[in-house]
């Protein structure tokens, strides 16, 4: 986690975050704890406003980051309690790499979505899903670090 201004960016670890093997259509979930800032009053009751989203993966991949404000991840047999909020997707052809070597990189700003931790665990609630037909590998071979960006002030 870190602050940057009015801004803070939560991001996952490439040891520990998203290091299975991922067919394609299927997804990864993670749970991140979100920092104090990100809370109400109460803290548990994380509010803020997605601003913008990077990715940087050993793999060209078509990714879609799907948001939950339940760690049930939309799995509610009851649709009036759906928790899915919202998705971002990048096409594998929107990943570049500098001077053809390294991580391939995605990036998208201008986002603005609103983001409440509903089941008040005080985290961020996402699956990484591989839209591509080539699988995700696992470990460091398919490596991948997701950074989300916040805006604290900007919470409804």
């Amino acid at each position: 986690m870190s602050q940057l201004g009015n801004l803070i960016t939560v991001q996952s670890d490439k040891d520990d975050h998203f290091t299975g093997t991922i067919a394609q259509d299927a997804e990864e979930r993670e749970n991140f704890v979100l920092p104090q800032a990100l809370g109400s009053a109460n803290f548990k009751r994380s509010r803020s406003r997605l601003k913008s989203l990077h990715i940087a993966s050993v793999q060209n991949l078509a990714w879609e980051i799907d948001f939950y404000g339940r760690d049930s991840f939309g799995t509610e047999a009851d649709l009036d309690k759906m928790s899915f909020i919202a998705r971002w997707g990048f096409q594998a052809a929107d990943g570049l790499r500098i001077g053809g070597t390294g991580p391939y990189l995605y990036y998208i700003d201008g986002l603005d979505i609103p983001y409440e931790d509903a089941d008040e665990t005080g985290e961020l609630h996402v699956s990484l899903v591989n839209r591509s037909v080539t699988a995700k590998l696992a470990g460091a071979t398919g490596e991948v670090v997701v950074a989300f960006v916040f805006d604290p002030l900007a919470a409804s």
